[in-house]
């Protein structure tokens, strides 16, 4: 953020020589603060997602830290988007996949294709765009953890992966910092699909 101030003489003056004038502007510029600096830094960038024609999920958009760094891999049936910082990475990857339901403690019972995550916990919270998602933790695999996400059924009791912008997946340190993960539960919550 950049803050100007100008003291500009009045008309068909050159210069300012009142001397209780300046008194009062620099007294003004020395107590002039920021009162909330909480997001200074924290300015977001927007990203938006092509559509793959040949798959069947829809197009999306988001928004995260300047701090962050974004890659997009589009292929002629897939799209990769990753966004990172350090060892902690969020990947939404648009395939071709079956759909699967994901059955948690609190899901009613299910018959046919589903994934028993009954004794993982896991985190839960809404996308701006009104989107109930489940993160749970996956595994370990040697220093890296591994968080995936299902959705809940627009129409239905149940949840499923992968969304309806494609899966997502959280690749964090085994040994994370749980600040990071929130912050990248509000990149996730900015995602909202864009309609054609």
């Amino acid at each position: 953020m950049l803050y100007i101030f100008t003291l500009t003489p009045a008309s068909g003056k050159t210069a300012l020589t009142n001397e209780s004038i300046l008194r009062d502007y620099h007294a003004a510029l020395a107590s002039f603060r920021l009162t909330d600096t909480s997001q200074l830094g924290k300015d977001l960038k927007e990203y938006v997602s092509r559509k793959v024609e040949s798959l069947p999920f829809q197009a999306f958009s988001l928004r995260y830290p300047q701090t962050w760094i974004l890659t997009e891999q589009l292929g002629d049936n897939s799209l990769d988007v990753s966004i990172y910082l350090n060892n902690y990475e969020l990947t939404i990857s648009q395939k071709t996949i079956g759909n699967s339901i994901c059955l948690f403690s609190d899901s009613p019972a299910f018959e046919g294709s589903s994934g028993d995550l009954r004794s993982k916990q896991f985190s839960q919270f809404e996308t701006t765009s009104g989107s109930v998602l489940r993160r749970y933790f996956n595994a370990n695999f040697g220093d890296k953890s591994s968080m995936f996400f299902c959705q809940k059924q627009a129409e239905g009791p149940y949840f499923q992966t992968p969304l309806s912008i494609g899966g997502l997946v959280y690749n964090v340190p085994a040994k994370y910092d749980p600040n990071i993960i929130l912050e990248m539960d509000e990149i996730v919550k900015t995602i909202t699909p864009v309609l054609p």
